[in-house]
């Protein structure tokens, strides 16, 4: 099931749990555009759905949510999971970083600075729409991996096996 499904899915209402849990990755495998990641639900003191790649559930909310969706993971399959996410997230700063830098590069004709950083994501309203749309993609990827990688790791750390 591709990210596209997913958000369909998504658009008219809350999926359950249970309708998910056949989708769950094995043990172990990160497949970040899995429904596990993305398909939200309503927790306590939070007044909107969330899912483990929202911002405001990553860490404790989302291990929960991870929890209740990976139940045959073990915290040996989260450690795994943390070290594969890791390198992910290197992976999407330095294309992010390389993204500024050809977009500075196209616009001003230098490299990117930070002081040069005016706006979230895209970093300057100067740059043309195309280029502004390729970096809020690449800031999205950025984020859903660090916020799968808190609920990872907060589950590495913290699980508790019966």
């Amino acid at each position: 099931m591709s990210l596209r499904d997913v958000n369909e899915l998504l658009r008219g209402s809350v999926a359950q749990i249970r309708d998910i849990e056949e989708a769950a990755p094995a043990p172990g495998v990160v497949d970040l555009e899995n429904p596990v990641y993305h398909i939200r639900q309503k927790v306590a003191k939070i007044s909107v759905p969330v899912s483990p790649t929202t911002s405001i559930a990553a860490g404790q909310t989302g291990a929960k949510l991870l929890k209740q969706r990976l139940t045959g993971w073990t915290k040996a399959d989260h450690k795994k999971a943390v070290v594969k996410l890791e390198k992910m997230a290197k992976r999407a700063k330095a294309d992010y970083a390389r993204a500024l830098d050809r977009a500075a590069q196209e616009t001003w004709g230098r490299k990117w600075k930070p002081t040069d950083y005016k706006i979230s994501c895209v970093g300057s309203d100067e740059f043309s729409e195309s280029i502004k749309k390729k970096l809020r993609v690449l800031c999205r990827k950025m984020t859903i991996i660090g916020d799968a990688l808190a609920s990872h790791r907060y589950l590495a750390k913290y699980l508790r096996t019966k």
